[in-house]
């Protein structure tokens, strides 16, 4: 077959035809269109069930009982713990505070890092029910700082990963 007699393989110019035909772009699949897509579908379902749970985290964390009553009292005892895995330090404390004449002793019903900076005889800030001073709780501002705004911050980062995902998915497929 000779390929100048053929009209249909060979161009007008005389010229041999390419090896590979034109090919429309709104047909060329690369695949990563797809790739995206799933990670940013995915990371956006994480996202928002991580600002779900990092949300009700905050309601009921919150939910930490407060007395009528406020008062200083004198830490009289840090108690350190070590966890190997994840690897956490906290301490609990134990105390003293006055009330009408009476000493009440007691211990944080929590554990925390936030504690581990206070030293015997340091003050405290507490909270107690004035019908009985011997239920009592240390205030949150002693607590140390709480892993939510890592994990709000993590959340929030996920979300604009996922929404970035969906724009490079999107614009790939245009």
């Amino acid at each position: 077959m000779d390929l100048a007699q053929d009209d249909d393989r060979v161009p007008p110019s005389g010229r041999q035809p390419p090896h590979a035909r034109p090919v429309d772009p709104d047909q060329v699949r690369t695949g990563w269109s797809r790739t995206w897509l799933g990670i940013a579908l995915v990371s956006l379902v994480l996202s928002l069930l991580a600002l779900v749970v990092v949300g009700m985290d905050a309601l009921f964390a919150d939910a930490r009982p407060s007395f009528d009553t406020a008062t200083t009292a004198t830490v009289t005892r840090v108690n350190e713990e070590h966890y190997a895995s994840p690897k956490y330090d906290p301490c609990s404390l134990e105390y003293e505070f006055s009330v009408g004449g009476t000493t009440y002793s007691a211990a944080s019903p929590d554990s925390s890092e936030g504690y581990c900076a206070l030293g015997v005889g340091d003050p405290i800030d507490i909270t107690y029910d004035s019908a009985d001073p011997s239920t009592n709780i240390p205030t949150a501002a002693h607590s140390g700082p709480t892993t939510r705004w890592f994990a709000a911050t993590a959340a929030w980062l996920l979300f604009v990963f996922s929404i970035v995902s969906l724009v490079v998915a999107w614009r790939r497929k245009r």
